[in-house]
């Protein structure tokens, strides 16, 4: 299956007055992920918007978020960023090639049994030094 990737728009930058345009966007701050039959990644990136057309400008107060997509997929960042993502999900996918292991002449039994033994041996220690402060006031008061 091929990773699906949603692009979510979280700021954007505006320069206030640029080439006789006012509250130009320049720069969008936005978060891509990717999935991918479950496994997914994603990252926040900032996005630099080339200036645009005033021919084709549209108002800060009338643009829509499909509009600020637009400006952002047609970066070379975003292209770059979709391809940097997309690989990163097929890695994660992959199964690990190296790890750590118990060691062999370890069994889980005898972890167990030594895991108990010292629980034990604990409560044996607090019971004994419980007997002692005993005997010490048992001793002062006499």
């Amino acid at each position: 299956m091929a990773t699906v990737t949603t692009l979510t728009i979280d700021k954007l930058e505006v320069q206030y007055s640029l080439d006789g345009l006012s509250d130009v966007v320049i720069q969008v701050m936005a978060t891509l992920s990717g999935n991918d039959t479950g496994t997914t990644q994603y990252f926040t990136n900032i996005f630099n918007i080339a200036a645009p057309d005033p021919g084709s400008f549209v108002a800060f107060e009338d643009l829509t978020e499909s509009d600020v997509a637009n400006f952002v997929t047609s970066t070379d960042r975003y292209t770059t960023l979709i391809q940097y993502l997309t690989a990163q999900i097929e890695e994660k996918k992959q199964p690990p090639t190296k790890g750590e292991l118990p060691l062999p002449w370890d069994s889980e039994e005898e972890v167990e049994e030594e895991d108990t033994s010292e629980d034990t041996e604990e409560e044996d220690t607090s019971e004994d030094t419980e007997e002692e402060d005993t005997e010490e006031e048992d001793t002062e008061e006499e």
